[in-house]
């Protein structure tokens, strides 16, 4: 089970964040994770710089390596996502 929370300030920086829930069960120990929108100059104009950190932290008899892999995984589908989104196309679901 996740929470998330979102601060929107017009102008400004953008943040989602994500946690797992105390006490309920999910896929790990400890997940925390950030998508961040940030407005930047560029050479061709105003830009949105989006950066995405997380900290997990899986289960004892979960090898690490494997939830790395998955994570970088998900995270170009969730890219892909959003770019369709925002250039007008449709954003397929990613079926796992």
């Amino acid at each position: 089970m996740l929470m998330l929370s979102a601060r929107i300030i017009a102008g400004e920086v953008r943040e989602i964040t994500m946690q797992n829930v105390d006490g309920a069960k999910g896929d790990f120990r400890h997940y925390q994770a950030i998508w961040r929108l940030e407005p930047v100059d560029s050479a061709e104009g105003p830009a949105t710089r989006l950066s995405y950190a997380s900290e997990v932290q899986p289960h004892w008899f979960m090898p690490v390596a494997p939830v790395e892999v998955q994570i970088a995984s998900a995270l170009g589908d969730n890219l892909i996502s959003i770019r369709d989104f925002v250039t007008g196309g449709s954003a397929p679901a990613v079926e796992r």
